[in-house]
């Protein structure tokens, strides 16, 4: 297996996400010593329906990193789970599958008053 990562615009890890959230998914890791690696499925999917909302394939020898769609994060339903997986293709057909999932949460932070006494 590799190492999937959901990203926010910063480059930084979005376990939680808006709906306004540019997102970026990475992966690393996948090898296949003998036949090497082919292509990867990438895949965004409502966990609760089970669903895949997004689907691309990437050749192994592009960058290993996709953004997701700005019209599709935009749309994600608020405090669901979703998930991202990733499978590696070996040119000999075998697979490996890794997946990072993020939370929508569109309530703003709470605004908290701290005092500092001496």
């Amino acid at each position: 297996g590799g190492v999937v990562s959901v990203l926010d615009a910063d480059g930084e890890g979005a376990t939680y996400a808006t709906n306004e959230t540019a997102l970026r998914v990475r992966w690393s890791g996948f090898t296949e010593p003998c036949s090497g690696v082919l292509h990867y499925s990438v895949s965004l999917v409502d966990v609760a329906a089970g669903s895949t909302l997004f689907e691309v394939q990437v050749n192994a020898t592009e960058e290993l990193s996709v953004p997701l769609p700005a019209t599709l994060v935009g749309v994600l339903t608020q405090n669901a789970t979703y998930g991202i997986v990733v499978m590696a293709t070996s040119k000999a057909g075998l697979s490996g599958v890794a997946e990072a999932r993020f939370v929508v949460d569109n309530t703003p932070p709470v605004p908290v008053a701290v005092e500092v006494a001496w």
